[in-house]
């Protein structure tokens, strides 16, 4: 069954440089993802195209390896993605994932001076020029916790992120309402919150079916449509894990259709 995903979180590593008392993760852990999960959930499911993939955490600078493979993959089997994206307290200066992301980058630029003026071979080509422009760079986008929660980032890490980037997006987080964190993990202020699984909307379109909602893959390789909660959370209550479920089978169990899509059961995906 082919599929295209609107939103994939990965979560590189729970291990983090800072302990800060709103985080919802609750205390780090001493765990990166392992290569063998970004495989399995390329492999195992026929994902014609996903819209973007953040790279999330913990820290993701502390496990830029899995960052880079991801990307490498990416681009040498030439998986149509749209864009990545990932967020830092930006107390490290990871080359290894502006190299990445820079190599992405120029990836999707190439792509989109490919195909623009096949796609809209019927139009002008002072428009394919617009079009060509507008859809360049910003494929790739570095964000800085920049709130009044975390460690001030060191204007020299911020300054080399800068120098470094080729075209990426460079932005941080505004300042955070006391209302909009969770209370849980180490957080003992905020709005109540209780962990549970989140449906996945879906739909039928032409020969696939487009999953409107995030899929979290976890560092011990669990899949969850919940990208809140601690890592105890995520861990004892998923969809299952990536090496035994596949993303069909999660839409039978925790999907709703939509747009006068058919509810999908096992014998769909049998076919």
């Amino acid at each position: 069954m082919k599929l295209s995903l609107n939103d994939v979180a990965f979560e590189p590593t729970r291990r983090c440089n800072l302990v800060c008392h709103h985080c919802m993760r609750g205390p780090g852990q001493n765990m990166d993802m392992s290569p063998k999960f970004i495989d399995a959930f390329f492999e195992r499911n026929d994902i014609e195209y996903i819209n973007h993939i953040c790279f999330s955490g913990g820290e993701p600078t502390l496990n830029p390896e899995i960052i880079t493979y991801t990307i490498e993959k990416i681009i040498n089997e030439k998986k149509a993605v749209g864009s990545v994206s990932t967020v830092t307290n930006g107390q490290i200066f990871s080359k290894e994932i502006v190299d990445a992301f820079n190599h992405f980058n120029q990836y999707r630029n190439r792509q989109s001076i490919d195909e623009i003026p096949k796609k809209y071979q019927a139009c002008s080509e002072d428009t394919i020029r617009k079009l060509i422009k507008d859809n360049t760079d910003n494929h790739a986008r570095i964000t800085f916790s920049k709130d009044q929660y975390h460690k001030e980032v060191p204007s020299k890490i911020e300054e080399l992120y800068l120098r470094e980037s080729q075209g990426l997006k460079i932005t941080s987080t505004p300042y955070l309402e006391q209302e909009k964190i969770y209370k849980t993990g180490n957080a003992t202020f905020g709005r109540d919150f209780d962990y549970q699984l989140d449906q996945l909307r879906y739909y039928e379109e032409k020969d696939s079916y487009v999953v409107f909602d995030l899929l979290y893959l976890t560092a011990s390789g669990y899949i969850t449509t919940e990208g809140m909660g601690t890592y105890q959370d995520m861990d004892q209550i998923n969809t299952g894990h990536v090496s035994n479920v596949t993303i069909p089978e999660i839409l039978v169990d925790y999907g709703t259709p939509i747009f006068k899509t058919k509810k999908l059961t096992r014998d769909d995906i049998k076919r």
